[in-house]
């Protein structure tokens, strides 16, 4: 009963009503319904709902949707792109066919929203012919390049190249590249790292600062020490980008409970 008082107070949109009832039920006259009406949800709802059908596609793996997961891929809202990301990467191993366009939408969003990329599988750093992101630069196309053997679980030749290229890449100042040399640097386990990720976190840039919280956590994880001046810039990274409350509580709980534990 609880639970049914919960569920009537939410206010999310219709289909994401339907959707956490049936979560709830495993009702198949609900799942019925859903199946008949995802689509129109998807034209006609709001966030809540769009996001629901996503995550109905990869439950029910109903892959006559797969590209409405493409068009989440593409959502202005970011939100609903990462979610996005998370289920096309789970149907992919289902053997969805995405689409002829799935490396052009899988590139476009990482640049939006390039902590994302742990999303991308090996097939998606292939370079389609034309080229689709010409303007990309020699970081990026390298780390793409590096990506699909690291994947692959085989030793990279280009491994020595990002060593040796990363800090100049930093040094010149992209958000994007730089973005994406944070994450080559948490995977190389780097041991300027830490400088780099409290760095990225002084951005006024959201796809340079969200990677580098992103990747605090791990460096948390790892027991790296991230100094005594991380809290203050926590603080001014919560202070830009107020909607990232919740994930600057996260951080300050994890580094809480590393601290009763010493």
């Amino acid at each position: 009963m609880a639970e049914d008082a919960e569920l009537a107070n939410w206010q999310g949109g219709p289909f994401a009503r339907l959707y956490e009832q049936w979560l709830s039920d495993h009702d198949t006259e609900i799942e019925r319904q859903m199946r008949e009406s995802y689509r129109d949800a998807w034209v006609t709802g709001d966030d809540s709902d769009r996001s629901s059908v996503l995550h109905f596609i990869l439950l029910t793996k109903e892959e006559a949707g797969a590209d409405l997961v493409v068009e989440g891929l593409k959502s202005e809202d970011l939100n609903l792109a990462r979610g996005a990301a998370a289920v096309a990467s789970c149907v992919e191993t289902y053997g969805f066919d995405l689409g002829p366009d799935i490396r052009r939408v899988f590139r476009d969003l990482v640049r939006r929203l390039p902590t994302q990329d742990v999303s991308r599988w090996t097939d998606l750093y292939e370079r389609d012919e034309p080229d689709t992101h010409p303007e990309d630069s020699a970081f990026l196309r390298l780390y793409e390049e590096w990506m699909k053997d690291w994947l692959a679980e085989r030793e990279s030749t280009f491994t020595t190249a990002i060593e040796n290229t990363y800090r100049a890449a930093w040094d010149r100042g992209d958000p994007v590249d730089q973005a994406f040399v944070l994450l080559a640097v948490s995977y190389l386990k780097a041991e300027d790292s830490v400088g780099l990720v409290k760095e990225g976190l002084g951005s006024s840039d959201p796809r340079l600062a969200h990677t580098a919280g992103f990747l605090a956590s791990g460096l948390i994880k790892d027991g790296r020490d991230l100094g005594p001046e991380f809290a203050q810039i926590l603080d001014e990274y919560e202070a830009r980008f107020p909607e990232r409350g919740s994930w600057a509580w996260h951080i300050r709980y994890e580094l809480a409970q590393i601290a009763g534990q010493a």
